[in-house]
């Protein structure tokens, strides 16, 4: 009795353990299905980073050929007017004083404008880059769509000019090429010699701040959109700026408050960044920097103001050209700006050209700081000289 009783409990236990053995099967099986369905027909929350980042081979300096005629320049400069080159400001600031004569450029607004013949306009930029000891940048945003100077006025142009989403909506790449060139043309005839644009720029949210500034592309088609904007811009010697290093993503407006962006760096090297590696590798001239505060790698200053993101430009991407700095007026920077040193800490970070509209101010701020040794003038003279070069290489030396 006692036999049949072991053996009949033993064939129970064997009979549990095979059981226990194909439920956890089938859960294993089933696991492995899930995952596969969501990697083929479902986006994660954030898409998996595809490979590690590898720095860009390293190619000559934009501007090589002109840094010797730069340096005879750079070398007849004081200190005061190699200051003055590392600031752009609005047009309208102007004032008969040297700290104005020597600034590297201006901007020029809608208001500068206004009601403005083509013919006004060519004399009233002619006549300031006429009082100038160094050949101005005169630059203005147009992107097209919600960013535009030149729309305002019909008697430079008869019809308002759209975003590139707006015109890629319309015709394509090859619509969005045509208004391009068209601007690019139109601005060199007015006498600018740069374009605060194009946006670069990664935004398929509608909800997102910079969604009607962007041409709407995934990464790979903005980077191809830049590379051919930056091809017609060169074959014009003419010249464009990327923007916002590095990449605005779903961030908020930086001219109204601070923001930060938690988003991983190797997410924005697979992703944001890309369009402008293409730029880069393209030859862009000029980038602009945002005024995101980048979580990921440097918690304590926006963007512009954080020399750990601007050297991932010149370091992981061998950038060359001229570093720009987002207006230093905007909101997102208030809190940074104490007894006006954020010159000194945009200079420092490595900006090699900074906007904005308290000139006075941030010029005297940094050249006090230099002459006390908190800025040297190894990293000035580092700007000044690539400033002089593309003036040189685009014939705004002359």
């Amino acid at each position: 009795m006692k036999k049949h009783i072991i053996i009949y409990l033993s064939t129970i236990l064997v009979i549990l353990i095979l059981l226990f053995s194909l439920i956890t099967l089938n859960n294993f099986i089933a696991n492995i299905d899930s995952n596969s369905r969501l990697t083929n027909n479902e986006a994660p929350l954030l898409p998996p980073i595809k490979k590690e980042f590898a720095p860009l081979e390293k190619k000559p300096d934009l501007f090589a050929q002109y840094y010797d005629e730069a340096d005879q320049i750079l070398n007849t400069l004081t200190l005061e007017e190699k200051i003055a080159q590392m600031f752009i400001i609005p047009f309208s600031s102007y004032k008969e004083s040297d700290s104005y004569k020597t600034v590297g450029g201006f901007i020029l607004f809608s208001s500068d404008l206004k009601n403005l013949s083509k013919d006004r306009v060519i004399a009233k930029i002619s006549n300031r880059q006429d009082k100038a000891k160094i050949n101005y940048i005169m630059t203005l945003d147009e992107e097209g769509g919600t960013v535009t100077r030149l729309s305002y006025n019909p008697k430079l142009i008869n019809t308002k000019i759209l975003s590139p989403r707006a015109y890629y909506n319309e015709g394509g790449i090859d619509k969005v090429l045509e208004i391009e060139e068209m601007k690019d043309r139109l601005l060199l005839d007015l006498g600018f010699n740069l374009n605060l644009a194009p946006v670069a720029d990664i935004s398929t949210n509608p909800k997102d701040f910079m969604y009607d500034r962007s041409i709407g592309l995934n990464p790979t088609e903005t980077g191809n959109y830049i590379v051919k904007v930056t091809n017609i811009a060169q074959e014009l010697n003419f010249s464009t700026c990327l923007k916002h290093f590095p990449g605005y993503g779903p961030n908020g407006d930086t001219h109204r408050i601070e923001t930060i962006d938690n988003r991983e760096l190797s997410y924005l090297k697979e992703n944001d960044l890309i369009p402008f590696q293409m730029g880069i590798e393209a030859g862009t001239p000029f980038i602009l920097i945002s005024h995101n505060i980048i979580a990921t790698v440097d918690r304590s200053y926006p963007a512009s103001l954080s020399k750990s993101v601007i050297d991932i430009l010149k370091n992981d991407y061998n950038y060359t050209g001229l570093i720009v700095s987002d207006d230093l007026t905007m909101d997102a920077l208030d809190s940074y700006n104490t007894n006006n040193e954020l010159s000194t800490l945009a200079i420092n970070a490595g900006n090699d050209l900074l906007i904005t509209k308290q000139y006075k101010d941030y010029y005297d701020s940094a050249l006090k700081a230099a002459q006390e040794g908190r800025i040297s003038e190894k990293r000035i003279n580092e700007s000044v000289r690539k400033i002089l070069a593309w003036k040189l290489a685009y014939n705004v030396i002359k």
